[in-house]
């Protein structure tokens, strides 16, 4: 597999080998886990190219090509208890995710959202929601693509029950772009 970020260049900057893959149905499913080191907020192409048993790789021009966006690690010390993703053009609404739920109770060690598309003419405004009362509330400047809730923000959240609903309302969003591709990440 080979990436690159979307920019013309003459060659694959990056690339990785996988595992050897015995599958001749086309039809068939194949997984293949590949690693990008740590892109945060990058829209990558990726290419998949085969290589048969004499070291002979298939050409450029026949390889299927995929564009994908890569959020980067966060690291080892903080594991997300709950990802939300509201694809496309962001919109304010009350339930903007499906509820999530926990099977075990968690303290919040931090809390990122992510957009792919930044906000302009205004901020996107979200709150997300523990059991229906608002729990935190975040907002990603106009022209920003994040937002980080700050220590103080985090020391003052009540831990998340188990089995208890979990969600997200949109407030606000920009007024000239709303932004788009929304992704917010509780860690524990």
């Amino acid at each position: 597999m080979e990436f690159s970020r979307p920019v013309c260049e003459p060659t694959w900057p990056y690339s990785c080998d996988t595992t050897s893959l015995d599958n001749g149905n086309p039809l068939a499913v194949t997984t293949i886990n590949m690693p990008t080191g740590n892109f945060v907020d990058e829209a990558l192409v990726i290419a998949g190219f085969t290589v048969d048993v004499n070291g002979n790789e298939s050409p450029d021009g026949d390889a299927p090509i995929r564009e994908d966006w890569v959020f980067g690690a966060e690291g080892l010390s903080k594991v997300a208890g709950l990802v939300f993703q509201m694809q496309g053009t962001l919109g304010v609404e009350s339930n903007a995710a499906q509820p999530l739920y926990l099977n075990r109770p968690v303290t919040v060690g931090d809390v990122k959202a992510y957009v792919q598309a930044a906000p302009t003419g205004a901020a996107i405004t979200f709150t997300i929601y523990v059991g229906g009362a608002a729990w935190l509330t975040l907002t990603i400047p106009a022209g920003q693509t994040a937002v980080v809730a700050t220590p103080s923000q985090i020391g003052a959240l009540i831990e998340i029950p188990a089995d208890t609903a979990v969600s997200i309302g949109i407030t606000a969003v920009g007024t000239t772009f709303p932004g788009s591709n929304l992704s917010v990440f509780i860690y524990s």
